[in-house]
């Protein structure tokens, strides 16, 4: 009787164990962090230079005098740990000064909110030779599919206005 107890008990200590190896490895394919795919990346233009109107939920944002020119890059890839997203952002002929970023679900035109928080985002301190760099890790699964884009905003006090914004493509593997 107390055999048959000790292995009920290592068959159920195997059985336990296997299913939450699986619910861990579903957790890791629903956020994209082990997915082949799970790459982004993106050109940021101003928004006049795509032909855009840029929106944040319903109403619309300026863009500023320095959005003619500024030009730049995001990179997004999994962070290093399970559940976090790591964002690279590199800008060029840009005005020195420092800028708000962030990483949004939708697109330029149509914004459906910041991935994370927005304190995840530091800022982008653009130098006099007009370029500067910013990367963030945002505790939110890294995508693998729906839309997505990063915008650059003046700071303070003219924070809503977009200087550069990219909407973000997967990077085929």
């Amino acid at each position: 009787m107390k055999s048959m107890k000790s292995l009920c008990s290592a068959v159920g200590l195997v059985l336990l164990g296997t299913a939450c190896v699986s619910q861990q490895l579903e957790r890791q394919i629903a956020y994209g962090d082990i997915a082949s795919s799970d790459h982004w990346r993106t050109v940021l233009v101003s928004p006049s230079a795509r032909g855009q109107t840029v929106q944040t939920g319903a109403t619309n944002v300026p863009v500023s005098a320095n959005s003619t020119t500024t030009t730049g890059t995001a990179i997004v890839t999994p962070g290093d740990s399970l559940g976090q997203t790591k964002i690279v952002v590199r800008l060029s002929n840009g005005v020195a000064g420092l800028y708000s970023w962030h990483m949004h679900l939708g697109t330029c035109n149509h914004d459906l909110g910041v991935l994370g928080p927005s304190l995840a985002y530091p800022p982008i301190a653009v130098g006099p030779d007009g370029t500067g760099a910013a990367s963030a890790i945002v505790p939110s699964g890294t995508p693998n599919a729906g839309n997505y884009f990063v915008d650059v905003h003046q700071s303070a006090p003219s924070v809503r206005a977009i200087i550069a914004c990219g909407n973000l493509e997967q990077i085929p593997r």
